[in-house]
């Protein structure tokens, strides 16, 4: 037969309050994890419907106002006005892939035009002019201040 006394038995319900509070405390961490995971699955599948429509259609607009960025808009505004109940985390989540695809998409015309004209951030560089050059060695050299 098991006999605890008060002290044992106190320790015993500590012990077992404390692991209670630590699993609350790692399934609250854990649902965090999760809501991330999702956030960031909504905002790349967001991002990815809209390059694949984009690419089928040639483009799409709405008013004269690029999808991208109206379901962006429209998807924020549902969320803000809450619209979408428990979902609203996820319309704002759609709202933000398609705002990521709209800037990115927006980014890469920008990239490309500067690329054509040899402009913006260092795409082309100047060539020097002096027609000397130095070698690894003497540029090693240079970097450790011995020269």
């Amino acid at each position: 037969m098991l006999k605890l006394n008060q002290a044992e038995l106190a320790s015993y319900h500590s012990r077992a309050t404390s692991l209670a509070n630590r699993a609350r405390s790692a399934l609250a961490k854990a649902d965090k994890v999760v809501d991330k995971a999702v956030e960031a699955a909504v905002v790349g599948a967001t991002a990815f419907a809209l390059g694949v429509a984009e690419g089928k259609t040639g483009g799409i607009e709405l008013f004269g106002v690029p999808g991208p960025l109206a379901a962006a808009v429209a998807a924020h505004g549902a969320g803000f006005l809450g619209v979408g109940g428990q979902l609203n985390e996820h319309l704002h989540a759609i709202g933000n892939g398609a705002l990521a695809y709209y800037a990115g998409h927006i980014g890469r015309g920008v990239g490309v035009d500067w690329l054509a004209k040899g402009e913006g951030g260092g795409a082309a560089l100047p060539v020097a002019t002096s027609g000397h050059t130095m070698s690894d060695g003497e540029l090693a050299r240079m970097a450790r201040g011995e020269v």
